[in-house]
């Protein structure tokens, strides 16, 4: 097989080996059809995506994981595969996929783009900046 960004990346360390589904925001799954993938990586970040299009051949890879993973895993370590307490895969939700989302911007990327933005969005900014961190702002002298 090929390497192809679609499938093989770099970026999240220790992600268990699981079937998941896309995130509703879209963004990490934007551009790619599927019902969902099973994805995995390891310590050093190296890690492996396979959309799957199928939604039976999906429940089938997700359900024979788990019990493969229930023989494995503690439980009263890591919680119950339930909803509440399954987390966010993109970026833009809560640090996965990031080879599938766009990285978040440095200082400096954050800058230009503010820079670039209208006077009315640069204000609408500024008060949002200083209503979320008014509590830890220094006195003004």
């Amino acid at each position: 097989m090929n390497e192809s960004a679609d499938f093989v990346w770099k970026g999240e360390r220790n992600r268990q080996l699981a079937a998941y589904r896309p995130c509703q925001c879209g963004v990490c799954s934007e551009g790619r059809k599927g019902v969902g993938y099973l994805s995995s990586s390891d310590g050093h970040g190296s890690g492996f995506t396979v959309w799957i299009t199928d939604e039976g051949v999906f429940r089938r890879v997700r359900t024979s994981l788990r019990l493969a993973m229930a023989n494995i895993i503690d439980k009263s370590k890591g919680g119950e595969d339930t909803p509440d307490n399954l987390r966010a895969v993109c970026t833009n939700c809560n640090e996965g996929l990031q080879s599938s989302a766009p990285p978040k911007p440095d200082r400096i990327e954050l800058l230009k783009q503010v820079r670039r933005a209208t006077i009315d969005d640069q204000l609408h900014l500024l008060q949002w900046l200083e209503t979320k961190f008014e509590k830890i702002r220094p006195e003004k002298k």
